[in-house]
């Protein structure tokens, strides 16, 4: 699979832990807790799996691949740490890999337009 195949995968996974976080009412705390784990570990699989794309064609589009799936395997890992510990520190742990995630897929969005108006 190539970069943009992972990054719409890895886009469907964020709508999936952000459903997952959202779905509150009419769940169980053990429902709520393992549907998040199901879609972070999803999330963090496919991160660890697209590692595994070729060489992006400059240097600038690969630091940002490589940084943007970093980010995304932390915020993963960090999103798993809730579903299992259920601690309001690892929440805000979360949170704060939401931020970097962010950022990251930012830098790489800018990196993939400035390929393509090359």
């Amino acid at each position: 699979m190539q970069a943009g195949r992972w990054n719409t995968a890895l886009n469907h996974d964020q709508n999936s832990v952000d459903s997952a976080a959202a779905t509150t009412t009419g769940v169980s705390s053990a429902a709520y807790f393992s549907r998040l784990e199901d879609a972070c570990t999803k999330m963090r699989d496919d991160a660890r799996s697209s590692k595994r794309v070729p060489e992006a064609p400059t240097a600038t589009l690969q630091e940002a691949w490589s940084g943007m799936l970093a980010a995304t395997e932390t915020y993963a890992n960090r999103c798993l740490e809730v579903a299992h510990s259920q601690s309001n520190a690892a929440v805000s742990d979360w949170k704060s890999s939401l931020q970097s995630m962010n950022s990251a897929n930012q830098k790489w969005n800018q990196a993939v337009n400035a390929v393509r108006n090359a």
